[in-house]
């Protein structure tokens, strides 16, 4: 009985973890959507200016680029988040699973007693 209050209270400690986990890596992924918007803002801007621009032609699509190559960067960084989001809702998943379970077998274990 002991080992498994143990058990719960390590499994409520990994899950306040993972919850904490989550909302750090939510946060990040916030963060980087931010910078992802403002990277396109960016992007547009710089089309603009490529388009308006007579003088300085090369300069303007290295800066361009720059700005693609960062927004392809930023995109490919969402995609790595959401990944490691979508596998720490299924370990969170499969944590309350198991201490469902946990309790539901001390509950048993409680009533077989009575």
């Amino acid at each position: 009985n002991n080992n498994n209050s143990s058990s719960s209270a390590a499994n409520a400690v990994e899950m306040e973890i993972l919850k904490s986990q989550n909302i750090t890596l939510r946060a990040e992924i916030d963060a980087v959507r931010q910078l992802a918007r403002k990277n396109d803002e960016e992007l547009r801007t710089l089309e603009k200016q490529l388009i308006g621009a007579k003088m300085g032609w090369a300069q303007c699509e290295m800066e361009r680029e720059n700005a693609v190559s960062k927004q392809r960067d930023l995109k490919a960084l969402i995609r790595r988040y959401a990944a490691k989001v979508s596998t720490m809702e299924v370990e969170l998943e499969n944590t309350k699973d198991r201490l469902a379970s946990l309790t539901a077998a001390q509950q048993g274990r409680k009533k077989s007693t009575r």
